[in-house]
């Protein structure tokens, strides 16, 4: 498995606020064809913090996706599920696979994501929100949910959420670098 170095750590953390200004600008209409070739070398740095090797999460991605361990609640008509969350970003989630469910399903969500708040504290927020379900395989149990009408202030909720995980990262990073 390769190892991250301190070095590309730091590398990481110094681009991880142009990332943050990038997505955002990206999320509120669009960027620059250089700005997104910029914002996807800066991913595919996040993305080694997560795992490494990059075995995982190596396709092309409109949106960071990170991993995420929440439980999430979900309901398919009056069916009531509960799943792991496996990965999330402002557009989607990804869940263990349910064989219950279907493509085009439409799926109320609730899970739970945390940002941090003074340099030791951290509040924890309820999401709750519908999906359309866009994949599922038992192969490689998952199951991909899209956001359906997610209210600005969600998306801008899980992205602080997402970045704030990133740092916690980097700072898990250094300690083992």
């Amino acid at each position: 498995m390769a190892r991250l170095t301190r070095k590309m750590v730091s590398t990481i953390r110094k681009q991880l606020a142009k990332l943050k200004e990038l997505d955002l600008k990206k999320m509120a209409g669009g960027i620059s064809h250089s700005e997104k070739k910029q914002w996807s070398q800066y991913y595919v740095g996040i993305l080694k913090l997560f795992d490494p090797s990059q075995t995982r999460m190596v396709e092309e991605r409109d949106t960071i996706r990170i991993p995420m361990n929440t439980e999430v609640l979900y309901q398919i008509d009056k069916k009531k599920f509960s799943s792991t969350c496996w990965d999330l970003s402002v557009s989607g989630i990804g869940l263990a696979y349910n064989s219950d469910v279907s493509v085009n399903d439409v799926v109320a969500l609730r899970f739970q994501v945390t940002t941090s708040k003074l340099k030791f504290f951290e509040d924890v927020h309820d999401v709750n929100c519908e999906g359309i379900v866009k994949w599922s395989s038992s192969n490689d149990n998952r199951t991909g949910i899209e956001f359906h009408k997610l209210e600005e202030d969600v998306k801008m909720l899980i992205h602080r959420s997402l970045f704030d995980e990133i740092e916690r990262q980097i700072k898990r990073a250094l300690k083992w670098a």
